[in-house]
Parts: structure tokens; C-alpha cells; sequence
């Protein structure tokens, strides 16, 4: 019986599968798609240079992997971290969303302060509440109300008055709130304006960290009131010829070559807050960086810089000496 049921078997058709080549093709795409969106939400994703601000380190056509878990793992897509396991350091190249609510919020102080200085001149004193100095101000002043959406604080003080946003976490006078003092400088054409109607992603260099204080003079960097050592190099390859390059070696270890124009030696000095990182160019004369618009929380990092995995000048096709060449 065995036997004859064995024989009977071996020689029937394969059954069919029940699938569709359409099917099996879409399956198998959607797998395909299931494991990019896996690797670019946990593991790494794909950024292209698209400036000059990172010279000489990272090159415009440069294409690099950016590690996604490096700080902690987050909910994709989302700036919610389920669990953190390392601290950002001084001199990591971070990509982050550009900080909208922060920036946006810093304009809206400066407005207001620029323009209730007006009301005290031609008036002979400042408004006592916002409610007046916006009606002061017949319409040239948008809505009190901060990036977080809360109203703005206002304390009229003479010459000086004192105008505030409790900032993320709504508190009042806690470390996060921004004010006037802390505010950044938005010198003209360093802002480029799409950045605050669609949050893109930027990539800098951690420069300072939460209580660091953060100053340039004649192009000399200081942290907490130190010089950041600097040696003169030699102008490294692909950069461009006309910069003074030097490397700077910051005490805790990391050291990187920047250049300079000697267009904006100077800067600050201004106190990081809690929660948030200082981030620049290595480019430090062609960067739109904290030096113009101010800080970056932490939360808005989406990962560090890994490595080069594909470069290509315009003009001069591809770089093949960046190719897997590591970013630090």
C-alpha cells in the first residue's frame, strides 16, 4: 500500500501555489519597501550635501550615511525617543530638523522689542501690556503668541523691556525660555526664509553644549572662556584656495579643519540652553549656522554623520577618492 501510494505521488503535477505572478511581484516589492523604511527609520539614512557650509570636511555632491541609533532609539518619523544610551559630544556632525517653533519664535522677540523701543520714543513711554503696545504699534505687530503657540511674556521696563517666550516646555523661568538676551542675531541674508515655512534638514558640527559658552574672536573659537587650540594646514584637497584653513583640537579630543574668509571673525559670546545644542560650519564664513539663528534642541537631531558613500563635482564627474571615506 505504501508503495503504491508513494509511486502515485512522485508522479502527480506540482499543485499550483495559489499566487500570481502580479501577486508574488507585488509582495515582493512591498517587502523590498518594508526594509528601506525599516533601515531609514532605526538603522541609517541617505543625506546629500547640498552647500558649501560644511568645506572643508564634507563637499557639495558629497552622499553620506547618516546612523540613526547613534544617541538612542526613536519612534520613526517622530522626534520621540523611546530610549537614549549616549550623549551628543562636542565636535559630532549631527543632522537635524531645522528648529521652526525656535527660530520662528526669535523673529517674533526681536519684532516686538524693536518696535515697542519706537513706542517709547515717540511716545515718551512704554505701553503697560501687550494688548497696548500692539494697538500702539495700529497694526505693524502679528499675533503675541510664540512658536509653541503660548502668548508671549511683556514686562515694561524703561529702555529695556523685557519681552520672553516661556519656550518648549511652557514653563515659566525655566532653562529653555527664550528671551531677548539669548536671542540670535539674524544678520541680513544668513536666514534663508523656506527653512521656516518647511522643515528641512540641516548638518553642522556640535560645537556647544547645555551651560557652554560659545564665542568667536578674529576667528578664534572659544568654549567657557578657553581658546579651542588651532594650527594652521595647508589647504586641504578639493577646498577652496582663497580660505585660511586651520585645525582646531577642542579639549575633550576631537579635532577638524575649518576654513575662513575673514568676513565674520567675531560672534557672542552666548550661553547654550538646557536641552539644546550650538551648531556651525566648518566653512564658518559661508555657513548659516547658531551664529544666525540661534540653538537646536536635541530632539530635533535625527543622527550623526557616519561615512561617504558616494561623491561627484559637477563638471568633473565622480570623487572617487571620498568613497567610503569616514566623516568625524
Amino acid at each position: 500500500m505504501s508503495d503504491h501510494g508513494d509511486k502515485k505521488s512522485a508522479g502527480s503535477p506540482p499543485k499550483p501555489s495559489g499566487k500570481s505572478k502580479f501577486r508574488e511581484y507585488v509582495e515582493s516589492i512591498g517587502m523590498a519597501v518594508s526594509v528601506a523604511l525599516l533601515l531609514r527609520g532605526f538603522i541609517v539614512e541617505p543625506f546629500q550635501i547640498p552647500s558649501a557650509s560644511m568645506e572643508p570636511t564634507l563637499l557639495v555632491g558629497d552622499f553620506l550615511f547618516v546612523q540613526k541609533f547613534t544617541y538612542g532609539l526613536r519612534l520613526p518619523f517622530t522626534r520621540d525617543y523611546v530610549a537614549r544610551w549616549h550623549d551628543v559630544k562636542r565636535g559630532d556632525i549631527v543632522v537635524f530638523g531645522f528648529p521652526v517653533e525656535e527660530v520662528s519664535t526669535q523673529l517674533l522677540l526681536r519684532r516686538y522689542e524693536e518696535v515697542a523701543k519706537v513706542v517709547e520714543t515717540t511716545r515718551g513711554r512704554l505701553p503697560a501690556t501687550l494688548d497696548e503696545l500692539r494697538e500702539a504699534a495700529a497694526g505693524a505687530l502679528p499675533p503675541a503668541v510664540d512658536g509653541w503657540g503660548r502668548p508671549l511674556v511683556y514686562e515694561a521696563v524703561v529702555g529695556a523691556p523685557r519681552i520672553s517666550s516661556l519656550g518648549p516646555d511652557g514653563a515659566s523661568a525655566s532653562p529653555d525660555d527664550l528671551t531677548i538676551d539669548n536671542a540670535a542675531r539674524f544678520p541680513m541674508g544668513c536666514l534663508d526664509p523656506g527653512s521656516l515655512g518647511e522643515r528641512k534638514d540641516y548638518i553642522k558640527r556640535v560645537i556647544g553644549l547645555p551651560g557652554d559658552t560659545v564665542e568667536l574672536r578674529n576667528n578664534q573659537l572659544f568654549l567657557n572662556g578657553e581658546p579651542v587650540a588651532r594650527e594652521p594646514i595647508e589647504t586641504p584637497q578639493g577646498a577652496k584656495t582663497f580660505y585660511a584653513y586651520s585645525r582646531e583640537t577642542m579639549s575633550s579630543g576631537p579635532h577638524y579643519a575649518t576654513g575662513y574668509s575673514g568676513r565674520d571673525p567675531d560672534f557672542g559670546p552666548i550661553k547654550v540652553r538646557e536641552g539644546n545644542f550650538f551648531a556651525m560650519g566648518d566653512n564658518r564664513d559661508n555657513s548659516s549656522d547658531g551664529r544666525c539663528w540661534g540653538q537646536v534642541p536635541q530632539d530635533n537631531i535625527k543622527g550623526k554623520a557616519l561615512f561617504i558613500f558616494f561623491s561627484s563635482e559637477s563638471g568633473n564627474g565622480v570623487r572617487t577618492e571620498r568613497i567610503f571615506q569616514s566623516v568625524d
